[in-house]
């Protein structure tokens, strides 16, 4: 959302310029020019404060972090319009750039999609959404397609569904914290945020805390375990091989076999 839909005001074609200033500013440094969720992402924008002091950015040139400053000026009026952008000197000479690998913009774009696959995939799970194979009609899926309709039946709690968008707004509210140019008044508000302080707290002792086994395993486990990949193994025309694959290679594990 550019400044001026945050504020609802009336807005036009500079707020996609705006938005395209915000997908350079990700390819070119491999992050979002504003950190944080709900109100406080909101304020940020407004604000409108863009630092480009990261190490991802020592490698840009002056002109791309100029162009890059115009386009995400908080003013509409300020900003360029599509004709200024593609006539400005970094776009109009970019035959004539040096051309460098930004690898650190490679391991934060890297970073980036990790995050955001993993947000999308609790969101589709918490949602209720089938997803194949886990809802189909054959029989293999028979008992997975149960789970799954359970699952449809807690995702429609509006209370659980809460509780998970404040666990993925803490994600983003993390990675905030530890951003060292993180917006001062950004900063100011995570600190004062005590249901962000509860959730870090959990998150703490959950990273600190030793998984013990409620009960030990059976003592023919493991030769359980290497008959169920056998037949795993040996069943013809499985409809889901990747699936299938992988159900091989997570009771193959280490930490399997020891248990």
């Amino acid at each position: 959302m550019a400044p001026e839909v945050v504020a609802r005001r009336v807005y036009g074609k500079p707020c996609d310029v705006w938005g395209a200033g915000v997908m350079l500013h990700v390819l070119l440094s491999g992050r979002l020019p504003f950190h944080g969720s709900g109100k406080r992402l909101q304020d940020a924008i407004a604000r409108g404060r863009v630092t480009l002091d990261t190490p991802e950015w020592k490698h840009i040139s002056s002109n791309a972090k100029d162009l890059v400053l115009k386009m995400l000026a908080p003013n509409p009026i300020s900003r360029p319009t599509i004709t200024e952008v593609l006539d400005h000197p970094w776009i109009r000479d970019r035959d004539k750039l040096q051309r460098i690998h930004l690898g650190d913009t490679v391991e934060e774009l890297k970073r980036y999609n990790a995050r955001r696959k993993l947000k999308a995939a609790v969101q589709t799970v918490a949602g209720g959404v089938a997803m194949d194979p886990l809802c189909c009609a054959d029989t293999d899926s028979m008992a997975i397609g149960t789970a799954s309709e359970s699952l449809n039946e807690w995702a429609d709690e509006e209370a659980g569904l809460e509780a998970i968008q404040k666990i993925l707004d803490s994600l983003d509210d993390i990675i905030a914290l530890q951003d060292a140019n993180c917006d001062p008044d950004m900063l100011a508000g995570m600190l004062r945020d005590v249901k962000l302080h509860e959730l870090l707290q959990l998150f703490d002792r959950i990273s600190s805390s030793v998984i013990n086994p409620s009960r030990a395993p059976p003592g023919d486990a493991i030769s359980r375990c290497r008959d169920a990949i056998d037949a795993i193994s040996s069943s013809a025309g499985h409809k889901y091989v990747r699936e299938k694959s992988e159900l091989i290679n997570l009771l193959g594990s280490p930490h399997i076999q020891v248990g």
